[in-house]
């Protein structure tokens, strides 16, 4: 199926060997490029108790890919969501992994899936060399009749234990390798190579179901279900006294149990989505009042001031290149 939509591409035989021809030179430089990554990691090592860092990330209007090796812990989650796709494979580590406040039991080589508009985060539980790779892409990437499966994969079965089968470090070192290309000859070979792994995941959905996460049972009825209202009434006027009535407890004592499963208040988790939300309607093309407006939020004052501590920048930025974590 890739094999057509590249042959159906208006760019001419010429230029589409040339890509071709490239991609494979992208490959070849894969042996050497992975003996220097092993040999700064190594070197790295050498110090002993000395915190390992190693970060390459490549990016085009639609992808954002990264591998990161690090080695400092933190207190907390690292809570965010963003209006782009997510595969994540993780390699190495002692992490904790929250995904709409279910704990998943990462694995080396295992991957997670997540959809736009997920809340999601790590906590570096200690020193140890925590290395992973993460491959961002919005919803212009794949072919527009994948994106219904697509879609049901990213929300259903996101956790994959033996994500390895699918030769994920293979491939990811081959998109590192795309690094030493040209600009406008690896923005082609990265869509080509992402666009490949998204038909690999529709394949993968359909003979390995996902695993569940470790803390179904234990985060409780009551915050699932506050989860769920949350995301069917996101752009409703929803307020911590309101959802304290509805769900017959007291207002600190829902923040309380709340916290305990998704490691944040409940309005600062609609707050995030509210902008992850109103950011992908700039994107497409929205005026910023009109996507605040849309988005939940009724002042725009608020709305710029949530997108300052959220994101870090100002509405008027989201229409250019993301910046992805």
């Amino acid at each position: 199926m890739l094999d057509e939509q590249i042959i159906a591409r208006p760019t001419g035989k010429a230029i589409e060997n040339g890509v071709l021809f490239l991609a494979n030179i992208a490959l070849f430089f894969y042996t050497d490029f992975k003996k220097t990554v092993s040999s700064r990691k190594q070197n790295s090592n050498k110090a002993e108790g000395a915190a390992m860092y190693y970060h390459h990330h490549l990016e085009t209007p639609h992808i954002l890919f990264h591998h990161t090796v690090s080695g400092e812990a933190t207190p907390d989650f690292a809570l965010h969501c963003h209006a782009e796709y997510e595969i994540y494979f993780y390699i190495r580590g002692d992490v904790s992994y929250l995904v709409e406040g279910q704990a998943y039991p990462l694995e080396p080589h295992s991957m997670l899936l997540l959809a736009p508009g997920t809340f999601h985060g790590v906590r570096i539980d200690s020193d140890a060399p925590y290395e992973r790779y993460c491959l961002h892409f919005d919803a212009a990437l794949p072919a527009p009749r994948t994106l219904p499966l697509l879609n049901s994969i990213f929300q259903n079965h996101i956790y994959y234990r033996n994500a390895e089968r699918l030769q994920l470090s293979a491939f990811f070192e081959a998109v590192e390798a795309c690094r030493q290309l040209d600009p406008p000859v690896r923005e082609e070979v990265l869509s080509t190579r992402a666009e490949a792994l998204t038909y690999q995941l529709l394949m993968l959905s359909g003979d390995s179901p996902g695993v569940g996460s470790l803390n179904s049972e234990q985060e409780g009825p009551l915050v699932r279900r506050l989860l769920s209202y949350l995301n069917l009434h996101l752009t409703e006027d929803l307020s911590l006294d309101g959802l304290a009535e509805r769900f017959y407890i007291s207002k600190h004592h829902l923040n309380k149990i709340f916290k305990r499963s998704t490691s944040t208040t409940v309005m600062d988790y609609v707050i995030h989505k509210r902008v992850a939300m109103a950011r992908q309607l700039i994107r497409e093309g929205l005026p910023a009042a009109a996507a605040a407006e849309q988005s939940g939020f009724h002042d725009y004052s608020a709305f710029y001031r949530a997108c300052r501590r959220v994101t870090g920048a100002t509405p008027s930025s989201f229409n250019q290149p993301p910046e992805m974590r």
